[in-house]
């Protein structure tokens, strides 16, 4: 009887030890990945690392729906995989980014519902429906209800933590009040946040781009001479900088 008791007690353990460690695989090799990722942001094959990274963290949620760890880092990677092919424009990148980032967006969400008073899932959640709106216009984002959830959520990244991957929080809200189209749009807390962001980012950061491009884009678009030479000052620099997509808005900013 302690015998046929054991051998059920095993049976019941071992797909839980087993399920246990491949989640810890897998988000283990997600991690890798990923870091490896951010170390070579200027290789458009990056995207390659960055879609393989997602797809094992989102299979790691898929097993563990409870895990804020596994969601948001699904999010995150997915995000990062449109910003990429974005960025290097490769490939029909718009039709891929609506792909990626319509299904990741259930992560984000799925973040947020486990711990609403962290910056990751609300920060990502927001970043994700900024791709999918690249893929489908934001006039169709709109029209499908994602304006109020955007900045819901790029509200509360900014309120919980604004330091939170290089100060992105403030880059996010600016170019959300800079985009939408009149009357949602509003030029000056576009400014005040894309100021901030630019003052406070550091030299170093992946999205510093893309944070001269819509900077230079909003004093530009001043009747100050001042501001709008300062406004060159910032499109000029992104022209010349890493990646394609915001170089080619750059230039087409200042023609």
């Amino acid at each position: 009887m302690k015998r046929m008791c054991l051998a059920v007690l095993v049976m019941v353990l071992f797909p839980l030890v087993a399920s246990a460690d491949e989640f810890s695989a897998l988000m283990k090799e997600s991690d890798a990945l990923f870091k490896t990722g951010l170390q070579r942001v200027t290789d458009p094959k990056t995207s390659d690392l960055y879609l393989k990274s997602y797809q094992l963290a989102a299979k790691a949620a898929d097993m563990q729906p409870g895990s804020y760890e596994a969601n948001w880092k699904a999010a995150q990677r997915a995000r990062c995989y449109c910003g990429q092919i974005r960025w290097f424009q490769l490939g029909d990148w718009k039709k891929e980014c609506v792909r990626v980032a319509k299904p990741a967006m259930k992560y984000g969400l799925r973040a947020i519902e486990l711990e609403p008073k962290r910056v990751e899932g609300h920060f990502w959640y927001s970043c994700l429906i900024g791709s999918y709106a690249d893929g489908v216009s934001i006039v169709t984002a709109l029209k499908e209800g994602l304006k109020n959830k955007t900045q819901q959520a790029l509200e509360n990244s900014v309120r919980i933590d604004p330091t939170y991957w290089d100060y992105s929080p403030y880059l996010g809200l600016g170019e959300f009040w800079y985009l939408l189209p009149w009357p949602l749009n509003k030029p000056a807390k576009a400014r005040e946040l894309l100021e901030k962001y630019n003052k406070l980012v550091p030299p170093t950061a992946d999205n510093i781009e893309e944070g001269w491009v819509y900077l230079g884009m909003v004093l530009s678009d001043s009747k100050d001479a001042k501001d709008q030479a300062r406004g060159k000052q910032y499109l000029q620099k992104a022209a010349s900088g890493r990646f394609p997509y915001f170089a080619g808005m750059a230039k087409e900013a200042l023609r």
